[in-house]
């Protein structure tokens, strides 16, 4: 049986990645809401039969075991991921919970320097350019959070942002849309970021963009779209129940149909 979970995804590195809310059962357990009905190889042709495989431990992420699911008629195991949480990531990418709610945090410590709608995004990989904002550089060695990782989450919010060089108009004005701001405002704060002195400017420049594009609603989808349509990670196919059915809104990358 083929592999299409960490480990294994190399060969697949194409082929979308699941998504869904987790919920903690009577005993607290955490397990996926619902099964989906289509593995990442279904192409519609057949009918998927789609079981639990086994739950895989995390150090890092979640830190709670991930459901590793199995496709029988497509011979394929794939992980399906909590809502927030993506391929190969150490922390969520988005300020939600397991079940895909909105985080929020109590701003009433009055020496808080990050704008409110910004706080929440301090308990995702985010963290680092919060804290570039402030000043607050990493440590250049060490265990830990490290400068070089602080870097290289400054320039994955300016590519989610849409601030790095878009590859065409029609992809920079999804990038508006899906960020819900205007694609002037976003070109004139991408060019302010370029003009940026250091990572505390560039941490600023971000967070301010950040501040009033998280004014928005559906964070998780907003984000999700947006890292896939950037190449930040690959497709994702987003499951929720519904009445009757489970349902999936997918997120495609730049130039691949949005199904």
């Amino acid at each position: 049986m083929q592999s299409c979970h960490a480990g294994g995804e190399s060969a697949s590195s194409s082929l979308p990645f699941l998504v869904t809310a987790y919920l903690p059962d009577a005993l607290g357990a955490w397990a996926p809401s619902l099964m989906p009905t289509a593995c990442p190889q279904s192409d519609g042709a057949a009918a998927c039969r789609i079981g639990l495989d086994h739950q895989r431990k995390r150090k890092t992420g979640p830190c709670i075991p991930i459901a590793v699911l199995a496709c029988s008629t497509h011979d394929v195991r794939f992980t399906i991921y909590p809502c927030g949480h993506v391929p190969y990531g150490r922390e969520a990418v988005a300020p939600v919970d397991l079940d895909g709610r909105a985080l929020s945090v109590a701003t009433t410590d009055a020496a808080l320097t990050v704008p409110a709608p910004c706080a929440p995004w301090g308990q995702t990989r985010f963290a680092a350019v919060l804290d570039a904002a402030k000043g607050k550089a990493w440590p250049r060695d060490g265990p830990g959070p490290s400068w070089t990782t602080q870097l290289r989450r400054i320039d994955e919010l300016a590519a989610l942002l849409g601030f790095d060089p878009i590859s065409s108009p029609a992809v920079g004005e999804e990038l508006a849309r899906l960020v819900d701001l205007p694609r002037l405002s976003l070109i004139d704060d991408g060019h302010r970021f370029a003009q940026a002195h250091g990572y505390e400017e560039q941490g600023v420049a971000l967070i301010e963009t950040l501040e009033r594009a998280s004014r928005g609603r559906c964070v998780l989808e907003r984000v999700l779209a947006c890292g896939a349509l950037v190449g930040l990670w690959r497709p994702v196919h987003l499951w929720r129940p519904t009445l009757g059915h489970p349902q999936c809104t997918v997120f495609s990358r730049c130039g691949m149909p949005s199904g």
